[in-house]
């Protein structure tokens, strides 16, 4: 369950993590139809990192999403 910050401590829930960036690209390759060369994802996470203010080594988790393709899940 997502929350704001603010909203689990006026609670006093248990905080197991924060979303720190995020981002959003499209390759125009149609509905499903991504970039063989990874240029799209490579650029979101370079975005998300960016939105953050974070470096890679930073990272301890990533949740990716794969639309059912061969190619987009094969990464």
């Amino acid at each position: 369950i997502l929350e704001r910050y603010e909203s689990a401590l006026e609670r006093k829930a248990t905080i197991y993590g924060d979303i720190l960036g995020e981002s959003i690209v499209t390759e125009a390759q149609g509905i499903f139809g991504i970039r063989e060369d990874g240029e799209g994802v490579l650029r979101a996470i370079q975005m998300a990192l960016e939105n953050a203010q974070l470096l890679p080594h930073d990272i301890g988790m990533v949740v990716a999403h794969g639309n059912g393709t061969v190619i987009s899940d094969a990464g």
